[in-house]
């Protein structure tokens, strides 16, 4: 644009894949140099598993594991080859020019199974099977083709981090995710020594976690608040057992000390506010008798709400309640309410598990005993603040005021109203169902870039907040488990972390360059994962305001659920049934959930402050339409993607044809103005029932 041109070589040597443009001589240069090798070539071949940069080479005594090895010290990842094929010289022309048609296929995606050839390949193997509840593992099975995703990939570190002695960095996952890779990788890491277990502390008076001070916080500004309370119901159809009900729940108080747990203030002197855990009790059972109710379901509901909206004390009471209605014969419902002070959403599974347990062996079922918790959330607080003072939360720190920069911009999305200068944390929800078809094929579009579901579906929402929004530099909240030590997985805790997820967006590129841009960001964060929401804020200090969230303001989640084992208690069929608070802590939240059929469902979480309900409806129809379109062809522009409906364009046409008073305030109005000057070639903006030429 500005007449600069910018020479980058010829054509046909520089090959573009996965997102990255990749210069073919460097590989095989990189390739000649390694011992043995006389001559070589290099290909991107379309395989069963997508497309895949091979290396062909020719020579002596060649091993793939020590070429890739050498590579890995000469070459970013995306540009190492996923296959080196050895041949005893490669395949000529009478001219004696290469004959690329005559190289042989690499060995991929192949339904002959190959076995685990090594020590290594066996044990990891061992631990694939656990983790993706196969029943064999080969040698060129790929880790998410098997259904691996962002999550299993996290408790994979995990678990070689704990079993192995070894710190296995995430990306290597995404880098080398098939198993011989992956094997690879270890055998060059067996010698690094991975840092200490956390130890057992015995404490009943700790230092708050970062994300409890947080919230211990929040709440001194505003005593009362119910945002941070997290509500579930059960429903419960059969013959149930109170006594072994009470049981189930005393001995998940006993077993998990959150559930006794209170935050207070620092004791005279400190500075860091203190958990304290109780003794073990009785767990209090709000009783209620609905069965006398008119309307049982409207009852039900209306007690719910209630309910979940009451206030927490967090000093002066147990920061979880549960209440048991009876909602007719043989159907009760129990309702528990958790302070997210000593929840999140993987404890509410790690709940559910342990409380089938305990009331199974409460009902006389020979069940087998709950293996004892190595650790107890109060441990970790301690060793959190010590493992993060030690240089590692130093260290994540200055990658994320790299990432983010120094400035932090607002999302300007076209809202109904103008925001107001406080947040009230009111909120609905719009759900939604995308379907199994859909589904695979985003799975599909994942595997050719060695991505995640998680990660396509982030960069189309991306996609569609920089053509709501004009903006070009996007900031999404994406919270991440925090649970990447093996002690942690069955403890009831807040562990869970906020990450803030940048990405630069034009609208000239390709989704595909979208998605690797997001798929790297991902890849990055998650190696950073650690450094507690609370000190990013504190650290970056942008401008604070009460009437938007700090660092970002819209959300995404991709979740896989799976409640199994609920609906197997003695003499109950157990239902989890959905709650709608009435809450939110962003401008707007996609959530997306993954059933175990791969069935995508989900739905938009946002404020009522900011957006009526059929403004959402119309959002999630452009969503709907973008996917579709990115699906067809990934290739095309973003800024070429048609989000526009039949309805839209007849809205348009009718608008063209009359004059329109706005009868908005300002500011909104500018935003219109400021978002046609920014984007001159579109042929229209449309945003809920308005129209801007």
């Amino acid at each position: 644009r500005d007449g600069q041109l910018e020479y980058l070589g010829r054509m046909d040597q520089q090959v573009k894949l996965r997102g990255f443009r990749i210069e073919i001589g460097e590989v095989e240069a990189a390739l000649k140099a390694c011992d043995g090798v006389k001559d070589t070539l290099a290909v991107v071949k379309d395989t069963t598993a997508g497309q895949r940069l091979v290396g062909y080479v020719s020579g002596e005594s060649l091993d793939e594991r020590s070429i890739k090895t050498s590579l890995r010290e000469q070459l970013p990842e995306y540009m190492v080859p996923s296959h080196i094929v050895t041949l005893e010289r490669l395949p000529q022309l009478p001219n004696g020019k290469l004959d690329r048609n005559a190289l042989p296929e690499p060995a991929v995606g192949q339904t002959d199974y190959e076995a685990p050839a090594t020590d290594c390949e066996q044990r990891l193997a061992a631990l694939w099977q656990a983790l993706l509840q196969q029943d064999r593992i080969g040698r060129q099975d790929h880790f998410f083709e098997l259904g691996g995703h962002s999550l299993l990939a996290t408790q994979l570190v995990s678990r070689l981090r704990h079993e192995w002695g070894v710190d296995f960095p995430l990306r290597a996952v995404f880098e080398a995710p098939q198993l011989a890779d992956m094997a690879t990788w270890l055998d060059d890491l067996e010698a690094t020594p991975t840092q200490a277990a956390i130890p057992v502390l015995g404490l009943n008076d700790a230092p708050q976690s970062f994300a409890q001070q947080r919230l211990w916080f929040l709440d001194q500004l505003e005593p009362g608040a119910t945002a941070y309370n997290l509500p579930g119901v059960l429903r419960l159809t059969g013959s149930l057992d109170e006594s072994a009900l009470q049981q189930a729940l005393n001995g998940l108080a006993e077993r998990h000390e959150t559930l006794r747990t209170r935050l207070v203030a620092a004791p005279e002197g400190g500075t860091i506010p203190r958990q304290v855990i109780d003794p073990a009790t009785t767990v209090l059972i709000e009783r209620v008798d609905l069965t006398k109710s008119g309307d049982v379901e409207a009852a039900f509901r209306a007690h719910a709400l209630n309910f979940m909206a009451r206030p927490f004390r967090l000093g002066g009471q147990p920061l979880w309640r549960v209440g048991l209605v009876w909602m007719g014969e043989q159907e009760w419902h129990l309702l528990i309410c958790m302070h997210h002070a000593i929840s999140d959403g993987w404890s509410v599974s790690a709940l559910m598990r342990d409380f089938v347990a305990l009331y199974r062996t409460a009902c006389g079922e020979k069940a087998s005993a709950l293996p004892a918790l190595p650790i107890q959330y109060a441990d970790f607080s301690v060793w959190q603040r010590d493992w993060l003072a030690s240089g590692e939360g130093a260290r994540q720190l200055d990658y994320w005021r790299k990432r983010l920069g120094d400035a932090q911009p607002v999302l300007e999305l076209p809202t109904d109203r103008p925001r107001p200068a406080r947040q009230s944390f009111r909120g609905a929800r719009h759900p939604f169902q995308l379907g199994r078809l859909l589904g695979d094929r985003l799975r599909e579009l994942a595997t050719r870039h060695d991505a995640t579901p998680f990660m396509v579906l982030l960069a189309a929402y991306n996609v569609l907040l920089h053509r709501l929004s004009g903006q070009d530099d996007l900031r999404v909240g994406v919270p991440v488990a925090g649970r990447n030590r093996r002690e942690t997985e069955d403890l009831i805790g807040f562990f869970v972390n906020t990450q803030v997820l940048r990405c630069g967006l034009d609208a000239v590129q390709s989704f595909d360059e979208v998605l690797a841009t997001v798929r790297q960001a991902a890849i990055e964060a998650q190696s950073n994962q650690d450094l507690p929401f609370e000190q990013l804020v504190e650290a970056l200090q942008p401008e604070r305001s009460l009437s938007h969230n700090p660092l970002f303001q819209v959300a995404f989640d991709y979740q896989r659920r799976d409640h199994g084992g609920l609906g197997e208690l003695p003499g109950l069929a157990v239902d989890v049934l959905e709650l709608n608070d009435g809450s939110t802590q962003f401008d707007m939240a996609l959530n997306l959930i993954e059933d175990a059929d791969g069935r995508l469902s989900g739905n938009w979480n946002y404020a009522t402050d900011l957006f009526d309900a059929d403004t959402i409806e119309r959002i999630q129809a452009r969503f709907e339409r973008l996917l579709g379109q990115i699906l067809m062809a990934p290739e095309q522009a973003v800024g070429d993607l048609d989000l526009l409906d039949d309805a839209d364009r007849e809205h348009l046409a009718d608008w063209n044809a009359t004059e329109v008073d706005y009868g908005q305030p300002e500011p909104v109005h500018r935003r219109f103005e400021r978002q046609a000057a920014a984007h001159p070639e579109r042929e229209a903006l449309v945003f809920g029932d308005r129209c801007l030429s």
